[in-house]
C-alpha cells in the first residue's frame, strides 16, 4: 500500500540509451574533434549541418529559444564557410568559426541526451521534409541549412 501523498515518478517518454546516442552522435563528435587540428572537411560540415537542423527543430518543438539561437548561430557559421569556399576560397575554418561551432555543438550535444525519442523523430521528420522540398526547388549541398530569414 502506498503512503498517503506519495507521488509517482512518471517517465516523460522513452529516453535514448547511451548506445543509441553514441551511434547518432559519432559523426558530430568526429567533426568536432577534427576542428582544432584543421582536418575539418566538407563531409564533416554536412554532418554538423544535419545535426544543427535536427537540433533547431527539436529546440523549437520544446520551446527552448536559447538553444534554437545556438543552432541558428551554428548554421550561419557553416553557411558562411560554405559560401567562402564556393566563391573561390579554400575550405578552411577560422579560429572564430571554430570556437563558435565547438561551443554551440557541445551545448546542443548535452541537451540532446535529455530528449525523448519521439521529439527527435519529429525533428528528423521535419528536416527530411524541408530537405526534400529544397532539393525539389534545385538546392545544392548544404543549401537546406535552416537560417533565419533565408529560404533554401
Amino acid at each position: 500500500m502506498r503512503k498517503r501523498g506519495a507521488q509517482f515518478n512518471r517517465t516523460r517518454g522513452h529516453i535514448l540509451t547511451p548506445t543509441q546516442i553514441e551511434k547518432l552522435m559519432m559523426p558530430v563528435h568526429v567533426a568536432i574533434s577534427l576542428l582544432p587540428i584543421g582536418a575539418f572537411t566538407i563531409d564533416h560540415a554536412h554532418d554538423l549541418a544535419a545535426f544543427t537542423n535536427i537540433m533547431q527543430y527539436a529546440a523549437e518543438d520544446a520551446g527552448r529559444q536559447d538553444l534554437l539561437e545556438r543552432g541558428l548561430k551554428m548554421a550561419e557559421t557553416l553557411y558562411a564557410i560554405k559560401c567562402r569556399a564556393d566563391s573561390g576560397g579554400e575550405w578552411a575554418v577560422t579560429d572564430d568559426e571554430r570556437s563558435v561551432l565547438m561551443e554551440n555543438a557541445v551545448v546542443l550535444d548535452r541537451w540532446m541526451r535529455t530528449l525523448t525519442s519521439t521529439r527527435i523523430l519529429r525533428a528528423v521528420y521535419r528536416v527530411d521534409i524541408d530537405i526534400a522540398a529544397a532539393m525539389a526547388k534545385g538546392a545544392g549541398n548544404m543549401d537546406a541549412i535552416r537560417i533565419a530569414g533565408r529560404q533554401p
